[in-house]
Order: structure tokens, then sequence, then C-alpha cells
């Protein structure tokens, strides 16, 4: 992040020039609006390429989901609180508390005292230093003194530092709370991880680690991707978490931000070494018939950029040649398949499905003459008994718009999965 050090050593040069001038004129006031207010964000965006931020998995939280994440929390911090941002980039999460924080009389001294409250890690220096000048012009704003020094604010901020928090968990242990917005990239959970094989979404990692390292009654708050909460790639984690901690709030917010399409969640819990395991994740249970009770469901096996073009001449589907909410009687597409074909007829489900279209769970009848090679984007649903009829049935249960709602709440992500599916209710009223 060598591009973004020039804006954090900016930012620290206009803080120097306000304690030694001891003075805030108009223009800087607005300065400082903007650097406490969305401006790191921004300049970030501007001067660190998309694919650069991607790979390292560094998207600020932002000021409305910062202020989601750690209101429930505001009225409970107080002298003896003690506050760690294990991914704190330049302090999202962080400012909202410094304005409900204890304040002392002078600047030097309120800032001594959010020193012992507020801790910060990142793996990148710039962004920490950053994040020291955004406290320190919080605390300046809300005290409106000068007696400091900007040589005094790193030994009076001495618990921000650049670490790797994945291999550093120092202060995780003497936290009364943990807040986190860690990164979404793929990353190798440790040799003891009990939830998973190869690569994993960091997010899970990162949380993980709080947990295990976290003492008996620390609360700790994420935002997370959705897949960890919906997806069956997470289940065992799921349960790793359950196990150790109590629910206090789950919260659905939706897609992280404009640049970054991921939906995300307000994980918040507390650690306890007696869990009665009740996190129920807000995933809905179907009670009652469900429609895997009624259609064996499977992915499509064809995966078309890997799957050599070797054996039987096929009948071949995939998403872009089959129309939604249509019978398919003749299909021109062919393949050559080594793998399972499916026998007509059967309904074909697109696995690629966002909360804001009209049906999550967009289907099409397949009713041709011949097995059909079934492309690896499609969820294939084949009835038990009752063959056309029931998928006509089926097609009725998806189209309602109860399924709809319930698919909202079941699964947030981009893509649904076979387990969602199957458990779709079966009797809507």
């Amino acid at each position: 992040m060598e591009e973004y050090q020039s804006y954090s050593k900016k930012v620290r040069d206009l803080l120097k020039e306000i304690l030694q001038e001891k003075k805030i004129s108009d223009n800087r006031l607005t300065s400082i609006h903007h650097i406490l207010n969305g401006e790191s964000k921004s300049v970030l965006e501007k001067v660190v390429s998309p694919s650069s931020l991607k790979k390292d998995g560094v998207f600020f939280t932002g000021e409305k989901y910062a202020h989601q994440l750690v209101e429930p929390i505001l009225g409970e911090i107080n002298k003896k609180s003690k506050i760690i941002d294990i991914n704190c980039g330049t302090a999202d999460l962080l400012l909202p508390l410094t304005k409900v924080l204890p304040i002392e009389s002078d600047l030097k001294s309120t800032l001594k005292l959010w020193g012992n409250i507020l801790f910060g890690q990142d793996i990148h220096e710039p962004f920490v230093d950053l994040a020291k000048s955004r406290i320190a012009f919080s605390a300046l704003m809300r005290t409106k003194s000068f007696n400091l020094s900007i040589s005094e604010v790193d030994s009076l901020l001495p618990n921000f530092f650049a670490t790797d928090s994945l291999t550093d968990h120092g202060n995780v242990k003497d936290a009364s709370h943990i807040i986190l917005n860690p990164p979404f990239t793929k990353g190798i959970p440790p040799l003891d991880c009990q939830w998973a094989n190869g690569k994993v979404n960091s997010a899970a990692i990162y949380f993980e680690n709080c947990i295990r390292s976290a003492q008996s009654g620390t609360r700790v708050i994420a935002i997370l991707p959705e897949v960890l909460r919906s997806g069956s790639l997470y289940e065992n984690w799921r349960q790793v978490i359950s196990s150790q901690t109590d629910e206090v709030r789950i919260e659905l917010l939706g897609q992280f931000s404009k640049s970054v399409d991921i939906d995300v969640f307000i994980l918040d819990v507390l650690k306890t070494e007696d869990s009665k395991a009740k996190n129920r994740w807000n995933i809905p249970i179907t009670e009652g018939q469900k429609v895997g009770d009624y259609f064996d469901v499977s992915i499509g096996k064809v995966v078309e950029y890997r799957d050599p073009k070797q054996g039987l001449l096929s009948d071949f589907i995939k998403p872009k040649s089959v129309p939604a909410w249509s019978t398919i009687t003749k299909i021109s597409s062919k393949r050559k398949f080594q793998g399972s074909l499916i026998e007509p007829p059967f309904v074909v489900v697109r696995r690629t499905s966002r909360k804001e279209e009209r049906f999550r769970a967009t289907a099409s009848i397949v009713n041709s003459d011949s097995p059909v090679a079934v492309e690896n984007h499609f969820i294939v649903l084949k009835a038990k008994e009752g063959g056309l009829k029931r998928c006509h049935e089926l097609f009725e249960v998806l189209q309602n718009k109860t399924t709809n709602d319930w698919l909202n709440q079941r699964i947030r992500c981009r893509h649904l999965t076979k387990n969602s599916v199957q458990n779709i209710p079966w009797d809507l009223q």
C-alpha cells in the first residue's frame, strides 16, 4: 500500500500544523470533517488499483455499516473497556466509539485514556498511521484542546501497530470487545483447524481465531460475507462458532458497497465456556413437506471449460440456451460427454441468483426425447414420482412469492445451493 503512504503523511502533517498553531481555521475544519467522514476510503479507491484492493481483501467499512456494527455496544463502554479491531484499516470501526468515549480535561489526557481503551492492528502500516491520526483528530474535536505535540501521538496510542493478526493474537486475549471487518479473500486455515481443509474464506479464519483466543465473556462483533452464514461449505465452521458462543445478534445488511458485490451480515456473539449452542444463524427451518421430499436434487455434471469433449454425443443445455419458465421439448445444442446424463422430464434451476430478482429460483422444464448433459450452472430436480405433472407443480412452488421470501432469508449469496433448494417448503400458504 505504498501508494497510500502520501495521503497518510498529508493527514499527519495537517495534524502537526494544527497542534503547533493551536487553532483551527474554517478551511482546516472542513478538511478535518472530510478526514473523519469517508475521505480515507475514497482516496484509497483512487490511488490503489481495484485489482490490488481485491487481491489484498482491502475494503474499508464505511460510515453506515460501521455505525450499525458498534451501535449496540456504545452504552456499555467505559474506562475499563479494552476494544480491539484486529483489521483496523484506518479506524472506520473505532471512530464511532470515539464519539461516546469518556474524555478528560484536555487533549493529551484524553488521548492517553483512549490509548488504554482502543487497540488496533493491521498488516498495512500506512493504514495504522492514518488510524492514529484520525483518532487524534476526533479527540481534538471533542476536547477543543491543543496541548500535544505530534511526536506524542504514537506514545499515547501504544496499542496501534502493524502486524499480521492471523498469527499475532497478543491483545485479543485481554479484550472486552473485539470488532472486525476481515478480508474476504481466500486463505489457508491453521494446521489444527477443525472445520476445513484447503483454501477457505479468510474472514472465517480471522473470526474463529478471535473466538478461540478470546476470554469468556468477550463480545465479538464482525461484518462477514453471507457465504459464512448460509453456505453449505461452512456448516462445520458454524458448528464450531456455535459451540463456543452465545448468540447476541445476527443482522443481514445486503451488498457491502457499490464496488464490492458481496452480501454481508453482522455477527455479534459472546464467547462462553458453557455454550448452549442455540445459534440459528437466521436460517429458516422447513417444517412439513419440502422440495427434497418430491425431487432428487443434484448439480449439473458438465463443467464446460474443463471437461473433455469425449464420449457419447448428447443433447446439452446451459443457462443461456434455455428460456426461463418454459418447457423445452427440442434441444439443438449437442456435446460429447462421458459423465452422467439426465433422463427427461426434469426441472433445471439457475444457480446464479440475486435477492433483487423477481424470482430467486428461476426454472425451466426439460421434456425432450433423449437423455441430456446438463451444465453445472444448473441445479437439476428429477421427480421421484409423478413425472411431468410433478414438474409443473414445482413451477407453481418456485413462482410463489413466499418461496422468494424464504430463499431471501435462507441464502443471500449470488449462487443457490443444492441444500437451499432441497429445503424450499412445498406447502406454501
